[in-house]
């Protein structure tokens, strides 16, 4: 049977580091950084990142590098953003206060973009779980429309 290939063992290497705290939670590595440090080639690296990254111990973004994983913090968490996040809880919070009241539309997602200072692919991103969760509906040439109180909701309304 044959040993670990040099990229196990640089998995191996970078595992230490990660629980030693040689390597701090969340300081991000580039692999030529990695590289260097450990005298391997990019190529290696990258299998050993791997071998890491579905222990769960390490993300990685393109372009920028990885770093081990710090609770709470991902890059990837539902794929959100902060800005994502925060408009989301904010339509939510509308919508909930009767702000957005039922079979209004919302805001154009311009509209919101201005207000939050983002860009509209970001508010449509934002909506996305809105949507899915089934508070608003896409109504063509009206937009996003909020829809009737659910049962057990303060107004009692129709599902």
């Amino acid at each position: 049977m044959a040993g670990p290939t040099r990229a196990q063992r640089l998995a191996d290497v970078l595992r230490i580091e990660i629980k030693s705290g040689q390597w701090a939670l969340g300081a991000t590595r580039t692999r030529a950084e990695l590289a260097t440090a450990h005298d391997e080639s990019e190529y290696v690296v990258a299998g050993a990142v791997a071998v890491l990254r579905n222990e769960g111990l390490l993300e990685s973004r393109r372009r920028v590098g990885s770093r081990p994983l710090r609770p709470g913090e991902s890059w990837h968490t539902d794929s959100k953003s902060p800005q994502t996040d925060r408009i989301e809880r904010a339509v939510r919070k509308r919508i909930a206060a009767g702000t957005y009241g039922p079979d209004t539309c919302l805001p154009s997602q311009q509209q919101l973009a201005a207000e939050f200072g983002v860009a509209p692919s970001v508010v449509s991103n934002s909506l996305q779980p809105v949507k899915a969760d089934g508070l608003v509906v896409y109504i063509p040439r009206r937009g996003l429309v909020v829809v009737g109180r659910r049962p057990g909701t303060a107004s009692g309304g129709a599902a």
